[in-house]
């Protein structure tokens, strides 16, 4: 008779095995967020010294080599160290390259890797797959970056979330009226206007165009408008990321803004447990 001697805390053969953690991943203009669904509830991972996860920054040390977050901010008042921001606005050059030849899809990469060592020591499980939230000032070109950065980190990206729906869906819009609805966003060095249309409590992205002025929607608000060819009397409502003067607002919106104070990574944990998106 043969027998079978196992670990105690070996799992049965048809037990599959565990996937890895699932993470949030949010790059603003200065930081990286991360979020970890617990329960079906998105938690927003605090960085070492409280806010965002990492500091979105990478420089060289003394010897020579590459470090990124805390340590290299300890380096940036150094021009020799190289600093270099590695937040959104650097893929609008994703190929560009420092003075070392380290290009902004290397540095995310980087920053992204630094993350996922840190969550996982934090977690005891390995860091497999991600939803990550795209910027409304991200071209297709940044968006490919992005994704191929945190690939490269080892991280297999589940889904890219673009920030309007992100910021509709974690900050709580109410999903009870149908409709179209404005949203703004001025916030982490992503300003622009976005037109998302819910149907049935489901969210789907109709335009998006990000504000040219950093910060002046006008624009932005009429070409969304044109783009999904709405009226703003049409509109169901206006959410948006912070407070907006009510002269940005076009004429004959019926309809007062709807403060949602949620960064977008907090869609995350609904985002992994359903699929919100159409």
């Amino acid at each position: 008779m043969l027998l079978q001697i196992e670990e105690p805390s070996a799992k049965p053969d048809d037990e599959p095995p565990d996937p890895g953690l699932a993470i949030g991943i949010e790059l603003t203009d200065t930081s990286l967020r991360i979020a970890i669904s617990i329960g079906g509830n998105a938690e927003i991972v605090p960085g070492a010294q409280g806010g965002d996860f990492l500091p979105a920054i990478m420089a060289y040390d003394a010897d020579g080599d590459r470090v990124v977050g805390d340590d290299a901010v300890a380096l940036a008042h150094d021009p020799a160290r190289g600093p270099s921001w590695v937040g959104h606005p650097a893929l609008a050059q994703p190929d560009a390259v420092d003075a070392r030849g380290a290009t902004a899809i290397d540095r995310l990469s980087l920053l992204v890797l630094e993350a996922k060592r840190r969550v996982e020591r934090a977690a005891r499980r390995f860091v497999t797959r991600a939803v990550v939230v795209a910027p409304i000032t991200a071209d297709q070109a940044a968006r490919l970056a992005l994704i191929q950065a945190i690939e490269a980190a080892g991280i297999e990206v589940l889904r890219l979330i673009d920030r309007p729906l992100a910021l509709a869906w974690g900050g709580g819009l109410d999903r009870s009226v149908d409709g179209v609805y404005l949203g703004l966003l001025r916030r982490d060095g992503d300003a622009g206007a976005a037109l998302v249309e819910l149907e049935g409590g489901r969210l789907r992205l109709i335009a998006a165009v990000p504000a040219v002025d950093d910060g002046d929607l006008r624009a932005a608000i009429a070409a969304a408008l044109e783009q999904a060819d709405r009226a703003p009397a049409s509109l169901a409502g206006v959410f948006c990321d912070g407070s907006v003067d009510p002269a940005t607002l076009p004429p004959g919106l019926a309809t007062r803004p709807i403060h949602l104070d949620a960064p977008g990574v907090a869609v995350l944990g609904a985002a992994l447990a359903a699929e919100a998106w159409s």
